[in-house]
């Protein structure tokens, strides 16, 4: 049980098999009634099916190392390398999670060596990602100079868009000085202006990899508000939920 998004908590997980013939993954009754009863024996305030707001489901890829049952299978990432007409290297990765992401690409790298030449070698153990080039990794002293450039936003909004986007969060901003000069609000803080920038910046292609994805605000914006971005989304950029 995990505190999320300051106002919710995150609760899993299950271990299922599933099968594409299974159709789309998504979370089954048993699994809502035994995470709910895992949770009432331990939580002071019973909750209910009622109380959950939004679940999410997703498939882990595990490699097939012929073991007895699938908690015995390895969960570490294979990587095998075919050759294909005119020694063209076919790099298939098997299993993998983002905890191990960074590793996984190195290997990766290291498996094709004997048909690339690289201008350096492994590089990203000591590199920031996008907006986390924040001075001392201090994101406290960060977000105080983020306050002072743009007294005028609510602290509470400024600080979500300082968590998700780190030192982009100027980039994105630009030289608005208030919430209402990004353009339209959708609720939950969304503007126009993120929206534009994350289909910009951030390769999101439907409404649902903005509200879903590169942030949570569905979690804060009522239907009504869902449905009218998602409306606005189709009409701008040319896509809505999927």
């Amino acid at each position: 049980a995990i505190p999320y998004e300051h106002e919710f908590t995150l609760i899993g997980t299950t271990d299922v098999p599933y099968h594409p013939s299974d159709g789309p993954a998504k979370i089954s009754q048993d699994e809502i009634d035994y995470l709910l009863s895992a949770a009432n024996e331990y939580f002071d305030a019973p909750i209910t099916q009622g109380d959950i707001v939004s679940d999410y489901s997703g498939v882990r890829p595990l490699y097939d190392d012929k073991a007895k049952s699938a908690s015995e299978v390895t969960r570490d990432y294979v990587l095998e390398v075919d050759e294909f007409a005119k020694g063209a290297p076919f790099l298939s990765v098997f299993g993998g999670k983002i905890t191990t992401s960074r590793k996984l690409a190195e290997h990766a790298l290291q498996k094709l060596e004997d048909y690339f030449t690289y201008s350096q070698l492994d590089w990203t153990a000591k590199a920031s990602l996008p907006g986390g080039d924040i001075q001392g990794a201090d994101f406290e002293s960060f977000f105080k100079s983020l306050s002072s450039k743009y007294p005028k936003f609510n602290s509470g909004i400024l600080y979500r868009m300082a968590r998700c986007y780190g030192t982009k969060t100027r980039d994105m901003i630009g030289d608005a000085q208030t919430l209402e000069a990004m353009g339209r609000n959708f609720g939950g803080g969304l503007t126009q202006r993120e929206a534009d920038y994350l289909v910009k910046e951030e390769f999101a292609t439907r409404a649902e990899d903005i509200l879903n994805r590169r942030t949570k605000l569905a979690l804060h914006m009522g239907p009504s508000q869902i449905a009218a971005f998602t409306n606005w989304f189709k009409q701008e950029h040319g896509h809505g939920h999927g």
